[in-house]
């Protein structure tokens, strides 16, 4: 199977099968994303590359956000566990 590349996929082709997170830089805070809060609220068409310029640490309000993005062929991998935490 092949899996659209982080550069050129948009929301409408990735679901919560894929595991993308969020991390603070500055106090750490992480947290997994749904892509399908993030469809609702952005649209099928949004570049999954530009998410990251809109978010914002819910804990201290820091834009220094850095992104993790895995397929679902990482499902299998010793990430395996990362795919089964609920997304928020």
């Amino acid at each position: 199977m092949e899996y659209p590349t982080l550069g050129k996929a948009t929301l409408g082709q990735v679901d919560d099968s894929y595991y993308y997170a969020a991390s603070c830089n500055d106090c750490h805070h992480k947290v997994r994303l749904s892509l399908a809060r993030l469809r609702a609220e952005l649209g099928p068409d949004y570049p999954l590359v530009e998410v990251r310029t809109r978010l914002k640490c819910r804990e201290c309000g820091s834009r220094h956000i850095i992104v993790a993005y895995y397929t679902p062929a990482h499902a299998t991998t010793s990430l395996a566990p990362l795919f089964q935490e609920p997304a928020k």
